[in-house]
């Protein structure tokens, strides 16, 4: 997600793909969605610097020859960033969710420029990563583009799956603890029961129903 904008503005009214909807409402709805996509634009693209000066380190640390085929696939193709989103839907943070898938059409075929300044240029569209020592990797500028991979969870539905798997885990361990004591007391007493003094009494058929109903 993109808490930035959540954050500063809210999430009461809706991320930027519900705002842009209705962009067309009138004047207040309007400025509201300009604020927050220029909000969360500028932390996709922080997110997007990180992660292309990351790659292209990496790319400098393993040397010009072995980067070669790396760096002319990136200067004829450009490169792909994924965004990997896995957030809860069942709260506020369903305005994250929205805000991030809202600016990724933004984030298409971004011009990157590995050397000069930090920054971005709305106009040209160009993202300079301000990198030092990487001139040998023949790498000056290629584009990039953001692939959003999104996964909304619903928190409460997960807690209930998690508490009935807990419970059918325990049901089954007592089932097999009463089995495996039933053929103890056979092998042991010729079908009676046989406890050491002051053991607990094996596991029964209520104990299993009294775990399930709780």
């Amino acid at each position: 997600g993109a808490p930035a904008a959540a954050a500063t503005l809210g999430s009461d009214g809706g991320g930027l793909l519900r705002l842009q909807r209705g962009a067309s409402g009138g004047d207040e709805t309007a400025a509201a969605y300009a604020t927050r996509r220029a909000l969360v634009l500028a932390q996709a693209l922080q997110v997007l610097a990180q992660a292309l000066r990351a790659k292209v380190a990496a790319l400098a640390a393993a040397g010009p020859s072995a980067a070669k085929g790396v760096c002319e696939s990136w200067r004829e193709k450009g490169t792909d960033v994924v965004f990997l989103s896995l957030i809860s839907t069942a709260g506020r943070e369903l305005a994250m969710l929205e805000d991030v898938a809202g600016i990724v059409e933004a984030l298409q075929d971004v011009n990157v420029e590995t050397s000069g300044g930090f920054g971005y240029d709305p106009i040209t569209r160009t993202l300079g990563l301000g990198m030092t020592g990487v001139d040998g990797l023949g790498l000056e500028a290629f584009r990039a583009s953001v692939v959003l991979v999104a996964q909304g969870l619903d928190v409460r539905q997960s807690l209930a799956h998690s508490q009935q798997t807990a419970k059918d885990a325990m049901s089954s361990f007592l089932a097999t603890a009463k089995t495996a004591a039933q053929d103890v007391r056979q092998h042991i007493g010729g079908g009676r029961a046989v406890a050491a003094p002051g053991a607990p009494p094996p596991p029964s058929d209520d104990d299993a129903r009294r775990l399930q109903n709780t």
